[in-house]
């Protein structure tokens, strides 16, 4: 308990610090950075930005299985290729600071008004609260309510003095942890998991235990409609103000394309941890009583510091994004 707890704290700390250091004077500064930001700290923050339903991932993983990729994965990827290669070069263009002032450039000010309102329903941070309240609450057996004051006052803490700057230095540090967490626990999965069920092949383990499910077909039991439809859906990436907002504050065109398209290759890393871990989960565990991800963190599976680590990836990927 001595070792969660001065980790966790020690986590928390290195955050705020890191995020309080920065104090801007300027418009642009509290904004944009300055507009001066290069590769690793855009792709640090194009990649932990959007991962902020990371339960919903791992639910979605359990129920459908691979076809998972089909629907969070693929469809964003080609929205973000094509994000990077024609929408970035209009943004330099157009010189407007945010989606409703290059509404209002190109229409008039009540539509740029009316944009506002939506783009304004859209980054609510108010999901993201709930269900890195959830996931605190359920590691520390603490009241949801109180978890979700507690980390509405620490993200404050630093988005208030910093602004972005600081939202993109600490998501450089999360971004480390996300990684780590994932990696750390499905190496253990993998090792572990074929000799819990005493099975001896761990290459094929996830393809022997769900060859005979819809688990580890495509499209599963989605149907390709439903699959066709989130082609669609992850569009609103067109419209995402923290996509324009990053792709603003990029040094060039160039910086922000390259960015995007180094993001895409950890999406597809980070997607595929996620979905088969959580494959792995449901296989040593099929009676399991909560999401995949969170009752991991209640298993003995995982030794004390592996378990940490990944409770802090999970607290990085919803953090980065309710910022």
């Amino acid at each position: 308990m001595f070792l969660s707890s001065f980790i966790i704290s020690l986590y928390l700390l290195i955050i705020i610090l890191v995020g309080i250091i920065y104090k801007n004077n300027d418009e642009q500064s509290f904004l944009f950075a300055g507009r001066k930001l290069t590769v690793p700290v855009l792709v640090a923050t194009f990649v932990t930005t959007w991962y902020g339903g990371i339960l919903a991932i791992g639910q979605f993983s359990i129920e459908y299985g691979i076809s998972t990729f089909l629907v969070f994965g693929i469809p964003y990827y080609i929205s973000a290729l094509i994000y990077a290669l024609y929408i970035v070069p209009r943004i330099y263009s157009s010189s407007s600071e945010s989606i409703p002032m290059m509404i209002s450039k190109y229409y008039n000010k009540s539509a740029g008004y009316f944009s506002s309102f939506i783009i304004l329903i859209i980054v609510s941070p108010a999901p993201y609260v709930y269900i890195l309240s959830e996931i605190t609450s359920y590691y520390f057996n603490i009241s949801f309510t109180l978890s979700s004051i507690i980390i509405s006052i620490l993200t404050l803490l630093y988005t208030l003095r910093g602004g972005y700057k600081s939202v993109v230095m600490t998501d450089l540090f999360q971004f480390i942890f996300i990684y780590i967490g994932f990696i750390l626990v499905f190496s253990s999965l993998f090792i572990k998991g074929p000799d819990l069920l005493n099975q001896t092949e761990h290459l094929s383990f996830l393809f022997n235990n769900l060859n005979d499910t819809n688990l580890f077909k495509i499209p599963g039991e989605l149907g390709w409609g439903f699959i066709v439809s989130w082609f669609f859906i992850s569009l609103v990436t067109f419209i995402d103000p923290g996509f324009y907002q990053r792709a603003y504050s990029g040094k060039n065109i160039n910086t922000v394309k390259k960015s995007i398209l180094i993001s895409i290759i950890f999406w597809i890393i980070f997607d595929f941890l996620a979905i088969l871990t959580a494959l792995y989960v449901y296989i040593i565990f099929p009676n399991m009583d909560a999401n995949p991800y969170l009752y991991l963190l209640n298993s003995d599976i995982l030794n004390p510091v592996v378990k940490i680590l990944f409770f802090l990836s999970l607290v990085s990927i919803v953090v980065s994004t309710i910022d």
